[in-house]
């Protein structure tokens, strides 16, 4: 291959595209992951009782 040859994106990557339900997913991942992280801060003012929840 020269170097003016380029090579097409899709075979770069070859050929995925995100999709609507996957990007769906990873949005919904996202949010639920840091939820679980966000958790004991909400939980916190509760004092000791907090580790049942």
């Amino acid at each position: 291959m020269s170097q003016t040859e380029t090579i097409p994106l899709e075979a770069q990557h070859g050929g995925r595209k995100l999709g609507w339900g996957l990007a769906a997913l990873v949005v919904a991942g996202n949010m639920i992951g840091s939820g679980v992280y966000l958790a004991p801060v909400a939980l916190a003012s509760t004092g000791s009782s907090s580790l049942i929840g």
